[in-house]
């Protein structure tokens, strides 16, 4: 299939429209395909282009598409979705691999008032049967392998099912127009879709996103950015003066199950910006995109930058990116190298060396990234700072009580922002267990210095309560990133030890370098030591990275780590008085060299 490449910048929308789509109090997650297709100055320009390819009216498959194209299609299936029953409220599970086909789904539901249930491809389907029977789905849209695995968990519940669609088998739907009086009109609080947790601390949540919540931060990009291209960043103009010469390409590696893959759809549909929708969000997949592409942003979580660091590209082939976002879990600033090494950003209308990374510490249940910091090869820390607030997030460090902590004292992040979701669907017990107050806790454990910045200490189901005090796993594993060179990744997790824990870790070698355990091990006490951090009690060295377990949107399962090293430390246990991490460090580390080889 022969692709046309060359992006204009005429898709890009004018500052009135923006504004103008800023303040309308209809625009939603539910209807916003149908507005940026309507109001776009050139809808029948190039606009998409999906990793995997879609299956077109026609019933070919066709990877590249116009706004006007994409809207057409989104249009058919609403279509067909109403003429096999599906009406507003209705939840339909979209449970296939990954790809810009959740999004077409998401897109031609919403617009009928249905609510799609997007469920992550490489979710274990039995995981992903549950969630259909807590969302109360009433039909499902799969593919024939997804259909085959799911349909051993459904049981009973799956042959109740009023609809089941298997992608491969519908062929051509033909041109069909949703007419004005078939568009469900939301109210802003309608619910438009489910999408899920990660899953890191138990099953996946059903996280609710509604009409106006779920554009709510792009709501505040577009007032923020004036004329300028789409940016995180609250400024005006931030590229050329001539956006046909240079036109801004994003390509988004996030999976596009997620609410990220909905948020960075809705957002170059509202600005013009073209898009490019991988299916494939590996670290060495990105890297050929970027490649082939020459895309202008990119979007990923960190697993994805993480793995881009370890294979420690050549800076020409990332040459196009000015700016690299990663929303999600916070990113350690090592995987960030990569890219503010490598490329250019606009700065006054010229080109300066070096892009811009933007990191943005956000959630499935935060809707958008609450912070904002911005990072250039200049301005890389190693401390966790998540920078500060962006103007619509009333974030707070809380006491487990609900009182506010002091500058400087790790404590609960609570957010109170418009992009919040609602809560969970059918589980009103979580949701309420989530909040504090007026505020949605976030799980994260966070403090607060004088001058307002925030510092993203770790998740508060990961910290580990050692006999001296809280150790903090992503804090220790920022500073051993930062200090040895010779690992990628790390993973920190507690080891139940006595009556308490002592913090362990998993590290991934670079390349094919030669490790040796014990060496290791002293020197990353040492540097822990010299943060006044508290010491490792065990290092493994990974046999491949896929030796750290991850879950199906790419986040570390710490709860799968920590059942691995269970009864580990349980033998050198002296239950009497705490033992010294030395007394057995050497123990531990000579069974993760014979990991190693």
């Amino acid at each position: 299939m022969t692709l046309n490449l060359s992006f204009t910048g005429e898709t890009q929308t004018s500052a009135a429209i923006r504004l103008r789509y800023a303040d309308d109090p209809e625009l939603g997650g539910g209807n916003v395909l149908m507005v940026a297709a309507a109001n776009n100055p050139h809808p029948d320009l190039p606009f998409l282009i999906t990793e995997t390819p879609l299956t077109d009216i026609d019933g070919t498959a066709k990877s590249q598409f116009s706004l006007a194209e994409l809207d057409g299609l989104a249009q058919a299936w609403s279509v067909w979705y109403l003429e096999h029953g599906i009406r507003p409220r209705d939840r339909i599970a979209v449970y296939i691999d990954d790809g810009f086909e959740d999004v077409l789904q998401f897109f031609a539901l919403s617009q009928i008032g249905a609510i799609a249930v997007l469920i992550n491809g490489n979710m274990a389907p039995e995981l992903a049967a549950d969630l259909c029977r807590r969302t109360g789905v009433v039909g499902l849209y799969s593919d024939a392998g997804h259909v085959e695995r799911l349909d051993e968990h459904l049981g009973e519940y799956g042959a109740r099912l009023r609809m089941k669609v298997i992608n491969s088998e519908i062929g051509a739907i033909g041109p069909r127009r949703l007419s004005s009086d078939r568009c469900y009109r939301h109210a802003a609080d309608d619910p438009v879709y489910i999408c899920h947790s990660s899953g890191t601390t138990g099953a996946p949540k059903a996280v609710i996103w509604t009409h106006r919540q779920s554009i709510e931060g792009i709501r505040w990009l577009l007032r923020a950015s004036g004329a300028g291209r789409m940016s995180l960043l609250p400024r005006k103009a931030t590229g050329p003066a001539d956006n046909k010469t240079h036109p801004q390409v994003l390509l988004s590696a996030v999976p596009q199950s997620h609410s990220a893959g909905m948020s960075f759809a809705a957002g170059p549909l509202l600005f013009g910006a073209p898009l490019i929708a991988l299916s494939d969000v590996s670290g060495g997949n990105v890297i050929a995109a970027i490649e082939r592409y020459q895309p202008t942003e990119v979007v990923a979580f960190s697993a994805t930058y993480a793995e881009i660091a370890a294979l420690a590209p050549d800076s020409h082939r990332l040459a196009s990116v000015g700016t690299g976002v990663n929303t999600g879990d916070s990113i350690h600033a090592r995987h960030m190298q990569p890219l503010v090494n490598a490329g250019h950003r606009w700065i006054d209308g010229e080109l300066k060396p070096g892009s811009e990374f933007i990191d943005g510490l956000g959630s499935s249940e935060l809707g958008f990234a609450q912070f904002l910091k911005v990072t250039t090869a200049d301005s890389l820390r190693h401390d966790r700072c998540v920078g500060k607030r962006h103007a619509f997030a009333e974030p707070a460090v809380l006491r487990k009580d609900g009182t506010p902590a002091e500058p400087y004292e790790p404590g609960l992040l609570g957010v109170k922002s418009p992009t919040v979701t609602p809560g969970y669907w059918n589980d009103s017990d979580a949701t309420y267990r989530s909040r504090i107050g007026e505020y949605w806790l976030s799980g994260d454990v966070v403090y607060r210095d004088d001058s307002d910045l925030y510092y993203h200490m770790d998740r508060a189901v990961d910290v580990i309560n050692t006999p001296n005090g809280p150790a903090y796993s992503l804090l220790m594993e920022e500073i051993l990133l930062a200090q040895l060179p010779e690992i990628s990744e790390c993973a920190v997790v507690a080891a139940p030890f006595g009556e308490a824990e002592l913090p362990v870790a998993i590290a991934v070698r670079c390349g094919d370098v030669v490790v040796d355990a014990h060496q290791l091990l002293d020197r990353a006490n040492s540097i822990l030591r010299s943060h006044s951090q508290q010491e490792l009690a065990f290092l493994e060295i990974a046999a491949t990275p896929r030796s750290i377990p991850l879950g199906p949107t790419g986040k570390v399962l710490k709860r799968v780590l920590r059942k691995r090293y269970e009864g580990m430390l349980a033998a050198h246990a002296d239950h009497a008085a705490p033992v010294s991490v030395h007394a057995y460090a050497g123990i531990v580390a000579t069974a993760s060299q014979k990991v190693a080889r």
